[in-house]
């Protein structure tokens, strides 16, 4: 019985090679210990006792025996015989017992059968083909699939990687270039310039008021004019000394007039205009370097400003390119992506081209050997045998059995033939005159046969009889020929030359000496006629001393 998942121990070979082949017998005696025996092998002890769970040392290696959940009572003391065979041998083995065909002409259905001991054995072979089957078909067709997709993945690799350099390459160049957005900064840039200029003529006007109320500062000419107010300058403290000056200046002219220059008032109020005017210039002049300075910085930042405005179109021209180049890479990596869940989607959906109609199930009707066959065997066999022996009896027997044996192996004319008669028979003539019997007409033919001869050999006369062994038919056949003969009114004379034995001459109540037989007389004697019906046959029996 194949005991196959029922196995009430499970066997372990940690050291076993893939080609050794061994085998041997598992005897439960207890629910800790079991027995082996009868091992494959010749070398080491024929029969050992060992624990459950623990690797032992066997003529057939280091073996593990397991008891699985199938282990009870009744295996006690029940052998189980263990075989360890090499794949090569199972497959080739199974490929025999393996028939795959066509469940008709034309047919799309394929029937495959197994033969084996084990039923659950064959289903699970069965089903583990399909299921490999299956497995190849889907493979095949999702082989493009998934070479589609290692090849996705590989550009996704390679591109994420461009992604990020050229990423980086714009995160590094904003940065060298403290770019933000090109587009609003250079809007920026072109308004800062406008506004620099601006700036700048204001400077400029400023400069050129201060220079216009210096160079009227320092006339000697206009000492005693008014200085021009409210002519724009954005000191306010200019614009107020200069006030100041202005109102102060017709109060001394007017104190002239009223006395002389003489006047200490006067002379103060000249000293204080004088200082004033003084101060008046200095602070132009530093309201000039200022303006100067001013001026400086803002057309500076104006040169830069325009510096910056110049390198746009080729930082523009680099940024698109770079930019470009990350839409194009942005838009390869999403189509990637995209035909990647394609791919998966694809291999997802796959199915195998073969469909299940009945799974694989056993019958516990065995299929071999077949009764029926069997028995037609057993009959075949019951004929050929006998027949076959019977044959080859036919074949080696050189016995003379018929009138075909006879002209199959001589080329003299066959005369006759004689029905067989038993052994008691002849002894006497049973030919008779009138006889019906098959015998007679047998004799009768042969006698016509020997007609048709003599005619041809015109003297033949005389016919000898004899042959190999005794029981020959040599005195049944020369008896009732004679008596034939002597039917057909013949004279006919019987001539008994048997050398030891004379059968011919017992037949008439003679001695049935033979002729080299010892006696007093020698001589030819005849002896006395026989009368058959109306004819005679004479008997003689020479002896010789």
């Amino acid at each position: 019985m194949e005991l196959y998942t029922h196995a009430p121990v499970s066997v372990q070979f940690p050291d076993a090679g893939e080609h050794e082949v061994f085998s041997f017998e598992i005897t439960p005696v207890s629910m800790e210990e079991a027995e082996l025996s009868d091992f494959s092998v010749e070398t080491g002890p024929k029969s050992m006792r060992i624990p459950f769970n623990d690797t032992i040392s066997t003529p057939v290696g280091r073996i593990v025996v397991v008891p699985t959940l199938y282990y009870d009572d009744r295996y006690l003391q029940t052998p189980v015989r263990i075989r360890k065979r090499n794949m090569d041998g199972v497959v080739t083995d199974y490929q025999e017992k393996l028939q795959v065909a066509l469940a008709g002409k034309g047919s799309t259905i394929i029937d495959i059968t197994l033969e084996d001991a084990s039923i659950p054995r064959a289903e699970d072979i069965i089903n583990t083909l399909i299921a490999v089957y299956n497995e190849d078909v889907i493979s095949d067709k999702n082989r493009i699939a998934v070479n589609t997709s290692e090849f996705i993945n590989e550009r996704l690799i390679i591109i994420e990687k461009e992604l990020g350099n050229v990423d980086t390459e714009i995160e590094s160049f904003k940065k060298e270039n403290l770019l933000t957005d090109i587009s609003s900064e250079t809007g920026m840039y072109l308004q800062a310039t406008s506004q620099y200029n601006t700036k700048e003529l204001e400077l400029e006007n400023q400069l050129s008021l201060a220079k216009f109320i210096k160079e009227y500062l320092t006339d000697p000419h206009k000492n005693s004019d008014l200085i021009p107010a409210n002519t724009g300058i954005s000191d306010i403290n200019i614009e107020s000394q200069i006030r100041e000056y202005n109102e102060l200046l017709p109060r001394c002219d007017k104190l002239v007039g009223n006395s002389s220059s003489k006047n200490p008032v006067v002379m103060d109020m000249n000293n204080s205009l004088v200082a004033m005017k003084q101060t008046i210039i200095c602070a132009v002049d530093n309201l000039i370097v200022g303006l100067n300075l001013k001026r400086g910085n803002v057309r500076q930042r104006g040169q830069q400003t325009t510096r910056r405005i110049s390198a746009v179109p080729s930082q523009q021209k680099f940024v698109l390119s770079v930019e470009r180049q990350q839409k194009i890479k942005e838009a390869l990596y999403l189509y990637l992506l995209n035909k990647r869940e394609e791919s998966a989607l694809t291999q997802a959906i796959t199915e195998s081209n073969a469909r299940i109609i009945d799974p694989a199930s056993g019958t516990h009707s065995p299929v071999f050997p077949k009764t029926s066959m069997v028995l037609l065997a057993a009959t075949l066999l019951g004929f050929l045998l006998p027949g076959g022996a019977l044959w080859l009896k036919e074949t080696v027997n050189t016995k003379v059995r018929n009138r075909k044996d006879v002209e199959d192996g001589v080329t003299i004319p066959f005369l006759g033939e004689i029905p067989l008669r038993k052994k008691g028979d002849a002894k006497e003539a049973i030919v008779r005159e009138h006889g019906r019997d098959s015998v007679s007409e047998a004799f009768r033919i042969l006698r016509t046969n020997m007609d048709f001869m003599r005619v041809k050999a015109k003297d033949m006369k005389v016919i000898m009889f004899t042959s190999f062994s005794p029981f020959s038919g040599k005195t049944f056949v020369s008896t009732n020929l004679a008596m034939s003969i002597a039917q057909a009114n013949k004279k006919v004379v019987l001539i008994d030359m048997d050398i030891r034995k004379g059968t011919l001459s017992s037949n008439v109540g003679h001695n049935g000496l033979g002729v080299t037989h010892s006696a007093d007389q020698y001589g030819l004697y005849a002896g006395e006629g026989k009368r058959y019906e109306s004819h005679y046959v004479y008997l003689f029996q020479p002896f010789l001393r």
